[in-house]
C-alpha cells in the first residue's frame, strides 16, 4: 500500500494543488458555476485536449449514452487499455454535437486522433426540433469555453489527476462487475413520459440528418474513426411514439451512406427494447448496462 502511494506521490501533491486552485476559482469566477456541472463541463473538454491519452474514446450523445461512459467500473472493463472521455450531456441534439466534434477535430493532437474513438449515441431526440419554451436541460455551447479557460484548465488538471488515479486503482483492484444490482424504480408511468417528449420536442428534422452525416464525414477527414450507437428504448416507448417512427424511417439512407466509410461503424442496439431494461423512458438499468457496454466495447476492438 505504502509503495503505491509512494508511487503516485506527484500525482497526489498535483491534485491538492488542483484542488486549492480550483476552490480559489470557484470563490472569484462565478460565471462559469453559474452554467451547472450536472453533465460534461469545460474541464472534461480541455481534459480531452489536454491529455486525450494513447488510446482515446470520446464518448457524445445525450445521457443514455451517457450512463455508460460515467460508469467508470463497466467504462474500464469493457474497454480495457482505453482512454474513456464522456462528453455527453442530457438532451444532447446534433448543433451540440456539431461543435463538440469541431473542437475534437482542431484541438486534439493528430497522433492521438489516428488513435481516437468517438462513439456517438443516436436516438431520435438527436435530430428533433424543440418547441419554443419547451423545458429541456440547459444548453451548452462550445463557443464560451475561452471567456472561461483559466478556471477550466484547473478543472481539466483536476480531472486528468483523477483519471490516471483511477485507471491505477482499477487495474490493481478491478471492481466486481455487479450483474444483480436491484432496479431502479420507474421514474415516470409510460403516459407521463410520452407526454413530456410530446411537449417538447417538435418533429424529427431531416436538414439535421444532414448535419450529422457531414460532422461524421469531418470526424472522419481528421482521421478519427467512429463507432454509432443507435440507442434502444422500451418497447412502449418506441411503439407508441411517432417522432421514432419518423426517425426509423429517415434514418436508414444517411446510415448506410456513413457505414460505406470502413473507418464508420454501426452497433444497433435498438433490439434491446425490454421494458424491463429500462429505468424510464430512455434510461437502462444498472444490470443492462453491463450488456451495452460489453457490446460497444466489442465493436470498438472490431474497428480497423
Amino acid at each position: 500500500m505504502w509503495d503505491l502511494l509512494r508511487q503516485f506521490k506527484w500525482a497526489l501533491a498535483v491534485f491538492a494543488a488542483c484542488c486549492a486552485a480550483t476552490a480559489v476559482a470557484a470563490l472569484t469566477w462565478p460565471p462559469l458555476g453559474a452554467m451547472g456541472r450536472s453533465f460534461w463541463d469545460h474541464s472534461e473538454l480541455l481534459a480531452s485536449a489536454l491529455a486525450p491519452g494513447p488510446n482515446p474514446v470520446f464518448f457524445v450523445g445525450a445521457s443514455n449514452i451517457g450512463d455508460l461512459a460515467v460508469d467508470d467500473v463497466q467504462s474500464f472493463h469493457a474497454l480495457p487499455h482505453r482512454d474513456v472521455h464522456n462528453l455527453t450531456r442530457g438532451a444532447m441534439r446534433v448543433p451540440e454535437m456539431e461543435g463538440l466534434a469541431a473542437y475534437l477535430a482542431e484541438q486534439i493532437a493528430p497522433a492521438a486522433r489516428q488513435r481516437a474513438v468517438v462513439i456517438v449515441g443516436l436516438w431520435y431526440g438527436t435530430f428533433v426540433t424543440v418547441r419554443p419554451g419547451a423545458d429541456t436541460d440547459r444548453d451548452w455551447h462550445v463557443s464560451m469555453l475561452p471567456f472561461h479557460a483559466g478556471r477550466a484548465v484547473l478543472n481539466a488538471g483536476r480531472t486528468i489527476v483523477l483519471s490516471n488515479l483511477k485507471h491505477a486503482v482499477y487495474t490493481a483492484m478491478p471492481p466486481k462487475r455487479e450483474r444483480s444490482r436491484p432496479p431502479e424504480p420507474a421514474r415516470l408511468l409510460p403516459e407521463q413520459a410520452l407526454a413530456k417528449f410530446a411537449a417538447a420536442y417538435e418533429k424529427v428534422d431531416p436538414d439535421s440528418l444532414e448535419h450529422f452525416a457531414a460532422m461524421v464525414s469531418g470526424l472522419r477527414r481528421a482521421h478519427m474513426r467512429v463507432l454509432l450507437v443507435d440507442m434502444p428504448l422500451p418497447r412502449w416507448h418506441a411503439e407508441a411514439s411517432p417522432l421514432a417512427a419518423e426517425y426509423a424511417r429517415l434514418k436508414a439512407p444517411m446510415l448506410e451512406r456513413l457505414k460505406a466509410d470502413p473507418g464508420v461503424a454501426y452497433l444497433d442496439l435498438t433490439s434491446h427494447s425490454d421494458p424491463a431494461d429500462f429505468r424510464d423512458a430512455t434510461h437502462p438499468q444498472p444490470a443492462t448496462l453491463i450488456e451495452w457496454a460489453d457490446a460497444i466495447g466489442a465493436a470498438v476492438a472490431a474497428l480497423p
